[in-house]
């Protein structure tokens, strides 16, 4: 194939020259963002870590990713939010700030802000500092400087008094060290007035030159600003040892609005209308930052007020109308190509295949589309070699693949469409002759890497196979040496080993292990990992056995002797598993380029830590080849939008600041919480147990590259293990009762990580699940347990009880059957036995023989009664009242059959169920049968009425006879038969008693039935 007839020409862009140091890229935070008013006039940042910016309407405070606004929205408390001079904080941490309308404070506690002294006069007042004894400096341009004691709320004048009011004050008539020391411009601009508000004195300075504005730039030094770009550098005691020079054009003045020294010997100016200024104290030159609106990250707005460098090295700049903006000072981790897309807009794209570095430090980078470019870090110029070209000897094809400077010195150019020599000097390109080769055109990558053999030729890995280049007869050819069983293999990389042999990769046949032939070819000895997409080889450092395969699945670690192989994925903390190369750095760990950014691989911890677009990398997709290690030790990885460099050993030179961790936001049950005293001294949450869903919010105080920070909570006694997520927020849900602590770390973009921020959540218990509540109840279990004890053992006594009154109940019943059995039966029978004796031994009359018969016939009789007596109370289905009653009627009706002596019962006609037992019923029967007997024998009566009747829980029985004994007195029982009626009834719980009436004598005798009922239980329990 013929080379193109084009001519090298090269062209030069060139840019300002910046602190090498600086990546100028503003980072802006708007009223989009969340910010209350876009006119920031105050930057501070707290103890906690906490960025606060006071605008024109509020207080706002910033953590990295959200914005709280603080305001009074009560007019009759405050009718402006407009916020003068500084925004200070006392001991306790309370944000103070004033204006004209009083001194406010914003009370972290709480979460409130409000206003603690109000202004009688509506005058512009400005705070300055609180110093160490908790006293709020604030300045009145009328009358002078004042001091408002926090913790006595005492307002006070000092000495520093103005003789009039500066009617043309302005933000650069004051400086303050914010320790100690106070300077006040004098009106006339020669001279100014020093307070010490430690001693309270004050003392007049005078200037040998005037100046307009004058600033304490945190360095120990006064920069005094003079007309029109003249600044006057002096002590704190005005003494004069260095002067500044910014060129201005003729007639403009330098408007100074604030003046910041950093870590690095810079100075940082702050202009009204000018932008941003840079004064680098080492080489004296002023850098100058103004709004470009070809540029996404220039500086927003070219009106600049307040300036803060935060502790994580960030400059704060406060702009009238466009807002905050955000300049890293650090030495960038990440070095970035282009910083912004327009930069260079000569190039047609900024994907990039490739890289040099050269002896100057210059970086050599080719381009899918935009050919051959040469960068100058230092002056950010590029020198760009683009195809076609209107002269010969030009660039070959706009693809450049690789660049390759051979051991003489010869720098190698891979295109599209050929291989050429490149003579810097004369910007010229020679193409060499390829013999076999395939049609190349200027649309597809030709040549992937090109490597020098140790025999000195070249090897290029081509979509084609392995071509060698070797100078014949002068001439340098390039020839494809394809091994004879292989076909046209389509080969992105090729490493050479120690024994000559060559490991290849193919993203379609995976890895190849060929050797030289006779004949200048190669022939294949052995294949590994077939259809795995490869894209580079690395050769280990340290063991000449081991390669490092970058694949499609991940990185390989392929031992070439053993054939042992190690794959690392994600599985392993790496980025992704799609890896396009890796760099072996000078502690030969790597760095690896993926399909999702950067990984780096700690080799002796075999740990990941990962990188993305949020670090500061070009985007988080990298390309095939395009990585490498430069004698410097930078490092470079292209990707699709431009490219990054950094050195490892470099880097960890730079002093890393310590991230800070706040918990920005709690919310119990999905409503915010308000910290209170237990909260304020013990960082401790109680909650009760009813309200156990808790949710917190957290920030990585470090704002260099918030988006990059980390957060690492756990809570004990709930979570296993530490939770880290790039997420802020972290939930909880119903947690049970108990102590739990809350740990939280931060991590920045630079994987430090903060120390830990505690809290602790106590969730009560209710109070069933109380310790005292537990003791009660085991108490009273115990109690329980002790009376249930009682109450089984007290039963089983009183059942023991039960069983012995029972048995004795029995043994008594027993023993009243025999002896009723004795004295009626037994001494019924010993009568009849009697009289039978009589009748045999004595010689009586028939007559009277007769009558002995009939007395032992009516004594039979009688026992024959007393024994039906006897069994009828003994039968259990007899146990009714109303039995007793029928039994009753029954017997006492055929006693007083055969005597004229009329009985009339009068028994209710409706009994009740009412139960005796067997001694009620016996004795119930054997009194009333005592008593109509005793009517019969003694009564010389003619009618008895035996009656019964139910009243008030009681059975009441009256025997009433009409016969002789009608004294009307109640009558004594002195008799043995009415004894014994008396200790029946009593037996079994009534009462009798006999009266005397007008018509004859009654006996009246009771039972109780109703409380009684429980008696008739127990009696009919025991038999």
């Amino acid at each position: 194939m013929k080379p193109y007839a084009v001519i090298a020409i090269f062209i030069v862009f060139t840019f300002p020259a910046y602190a090498q140091n600086i990546i100028p890229r503003f980072e802006n935070i708007g009223v989009n963002d969340g910010l209350s008013q876009s006119s920031v006039y105050s930057i501070y940042q707290d103890k906690k870590g906490f960025m606060w910016f006071g605008t024109a309407d509020g207080l706002n405070r910033y953590d990295g990713q959200n914005i709280r606004i603080y305001k009074i929205s009560d007019k009759k408390i405050a009718n402006s939010n407009f916020i003068h001079g500084n925004i200070c904080e006392d001991s306790h941490g309370n944000i103070w700030f004033c204006n004209e309308t009083g001194l406010y404070q914003y009370d972290p506690l709480n979460d409130k802000l409000g206003r603690k002294v109000t202004f009688s006069q509506y005058q512009w007042t400005g705070g300055i500092f609180i110093d160490s004894n908790d006293v709020f400096y604030l300045l009145n341009p009328a009358t002078g400087i004042y001091g408002y004691r926090i913790n006595t709320n005492h307002f006070f004048f000092t000495a520093s008094r103005f003789a009039k009011p500066y009617t043309t004050f302005s933000v650069g008539g004051l400086a303050t060290n914010f320790k100690n020391a106070i300077w006040v411009k004098m009106p006339d601009n020669n001279g100014m007035i020093f307070l010490n508000t430690q001693t309270g004195r004050v003392k007049y300075y005078k200037t040998p030159f005037k100046f307009h504005s004058t600033f304490y730039a945190r360095n120990g030094k006064l920069y005094n600003v003079e007309v029109p770009g003249k600044i006057t550098v002096t002590d704190t005691a005005l003494h004069i040892f260095d002067t500044l020079n910014y060129p201005l054009p003729k007639g403009k003045m330098l408007a100074v609005q604030s003046v910041y020294s950093d870590d690095y010997h810079r100075l940082w100016i702050s202009t009204i209308d000018d932008g941003l200024l840079c004064y680098d104290e080492n080489t004296r030159a002023f850098t100058h930052y103004l709004h470009d609106n070809a540029k996404q990250k220039s500086l927003p707005i070219n009106i600049i007020s307040p300036l803060c460098i935060d502790r994580s090295g960030n400059l704060w700049i406060g702009t009238d109308g466009s807002g905050v903006c955000k300049l890293d000072l650090k030495p960038p981790k990440f070095n970035l190509f282009p910083l912004n897309e327009g930069d260079y807009k000569f190039l047609k794209d900024y994907f990039i295949k490739c890289f040099y570095e050269d002896e100057n430090g210059h970086i050599w980078f080719g381009t899918l589309s935009s050919g051959l470019n040469i960068y100058d870090p230092q002056t950010r110029r590029i020198k760009n070699y683009n195809f076609p070209s209107s002269k010969t000897k030009g660039l070959p094809g706009p693809i450049v693949g690789d660049i390759l400077k051979a051991r003489d010195g010869t720098v190698w150019i891979c295109t599209s469409t050929n291989v050429a020599t490149f003579d810097e000097n004369s910007g010229r390109f020679s193409t060499i002759k390829i013999i076999n080769g395939p049609e190349l055109n200027e649309h597809n990558n030709f040549v992937y890497n090109l490597i020098q053999q140790q025999n000195g030729d070249l090897l290029a890995a081509t979509f084609w196979g392995l071509m060698i280049i070797k100078k014949i007869n002068g001439i340098y050819i390039g020839v494809f040496g394809r091994s004879p069983d292989e076909n046209h293999i389509l080969t992105t990389d090729v490493v050479e080993m120690g024994d000559h042999t060559f490991w290849a990769c193919s993203p379609i046949h995976g890895l190849y292990h060929y050797k030289k032939t006779d004949n200048g070819g190669f022939v294949t000895i052995e294949k590994h990992f077939p259809l795995i997409d490869m894209r580079s080889i690395h050769k280990d450092e340290l063991d000449k056995n081991i390669i490092w395969i970058c694949s499609g699945i991940g990185l390989i670690k392929f031992n070439v002797v053993t054939k042992h192989q190690t794959i690392y994925d994600e599985n392993n903390g790496m980025a992704n598993s799609y890896v396009y190369g890796v760099v072996e750095d000078g502690q030969h760990n790597f760095w690896i380029s993926t399909n999702m950014g950067l990984s780096f691989f700690d080799r002796r911890e075999n740990t990941f830590q990962n990188y993305s677009a949020k670090d500061g990398l070009q985007s988080n997709e990298f390309n095939t080849q395009a990585f490498y290690k430069g004698r410097s030790g930078n490092i470079y990885f292209g990707g699709i939008k431009g490219f990054n460099w950094f050195n490892p050993e470099a880097e960890k030179a730079i002093v890393k600041t310590n991230p800070r961790v706040a918990i920005t936001s709690i919310n119990i049950d999905d409503k915010p919480y308000i910290g209170d005293k237990l909260f304020a001294v013990s960082k401790t949450i109680s909650l009760p147990y009813n309200r156990n869903n808790i949710s917190f919010e957290f920030a990585a105080l470090d704002f260099t590259r918030p988006q990059a920070n980390k957060i690492k909570v756990i809570l004990e006694n709930w979570d296993k293990k530490w939770i880290t997520s790039d997420d802020k927020n972290m939930r909880y849900s119903h947690l049970t009762p108990g102590k739990y602590l809350l740990k939280v770390r931060a991590a920045n973009s630079d994987g430090v990580w903060s120390a830990e921020e505690r809290l602790t959540v106590i969730v009560n218990a209710p109070f069933w699940q109380k310790a005292w509540f537990y003791i009660i109840a085991g108490i009273s279990l115990l109690a329980l347990i002790i009376y249930v004890t009682y109450f089984v053992s007290r039963q089983k006594i009183r059942k023991r009880l039960r069983q012995l009154e029972k048995q004795h109940a029995i043994d008594a019943e027993r023993n009243r059957i025999s002896r009723d059995m004795h004295d009626e039966i037994g001494s019924g029978l010993t009568h009849i036995a009697l009289l039978s004796e009589l009748i045999q031994t004595q010689q009586k009359t028939e007559r009277a023989v007769k009558a002995d018969l009939g007395n032992i016939s009516a004594a039979a009789r009688k026992l024959v009664e007393s024994m039906s007596e006897i069994i009828w109370a003994l039968n259990p289905q007899n146990d009714s009242l109303e039995n007793l009653l029928s039994y009753m009627r029954e017997q006492m009706q055929q006693m007083f059959e055969p005597f004229k002596l009329k009985l009339k019962i009068d028994f209710p006609d409706e009994i009740p169920d009412i139960k005796l037992s067997n001694e009620q019923r016996r004795n119930l029967y054997l009194v009333t049968k005592e008593a109509l007997n005793n009517v019969m024998k003694h009564a010389d009566a003619n009618n008895v009425k035996l009656s019964l009747k139910l009243e008030n829980g009681q059975l009441n029985f009256e025997v009433l006879d009409d016969g002789t004994c009608r004294s009307g007195k109640t009558l004594q029982p002195t008799g043995n038969g009415l004894k014994n009626m008396r200790k029946r009834i009593e037996d079994i719980g009534g009462a009798i008693d006999w009266v005397s009436t007008q018509t004859g004598l009654k006996v009246v005798y009771t039972l109780r039935i109703g409380a009684g009922r429980q008696d008739i239980k127990i009696q009919e329990a025991r038999y």
